[in-house]
């Protein structure tokens, strides 16, 4: 996959639910400007493991975030495209809390979140090679 265009053309699996439709994504182009792609929606579905699981079966593209990605791309059934742009993220998560001592059960459970989620690169990176290169994140 090599232009946007192209990309645009392709039959795409979506996330949809009532009130949420994730058919296009931002990113920023060379100029640093924010852009957007639409995707040609060939399928929606609202669960969001069927999104891999689609593209993974050969008959649509689909933009998944790392989290659902386990060894799809290790095995070669999925390949990450245009890895070249500085796609939005997803968002980031944070454990915010009122004190700076926080209280036990707090601590506990940002331990424990660590524990699942790791320290200081999540787990499901690890899952895709070369992904601290990709989309924006080696620059």
């Amino acid at each position: 996959m090599t232009t946007l265009e192209k990309l645009e053309s392709l039959p795409a699996t979506i996330y949809a639910a009532p009130g949420l439709l994730f058919d296009k994504f931002g990113y920023q182009d060379e100029q640093g400007k924010q852009q957007h792609f639409q995707l040609n929606v060939a399928y929606k579905v609202n669960d969001v493991e069927m999104l891999a699981r689609s593209a993974a079966g050969g008959n649509t593209l689909a933009v998944v975030t790392a989290q659902m990605v386990q060894d799809e791309i290790k095995q070669g059934k999925l390949v990450p495209i245009m890895t070249d742009l500085n796609i939005d993220d997803f968002g980031t998560f944070y454990a915010v809390y009122p004190h700076r001592d926080a209280p036990i059960k707090t601590k506990l459970f940002i331990d424990t979140l660590k524990s699942i989620v790791g320290e200081e690169k999540p787990i499901w990176e690890k899952n895709i090679p070369n992904f601290d290169k990709m989309y924006g994140r080696g620059k």
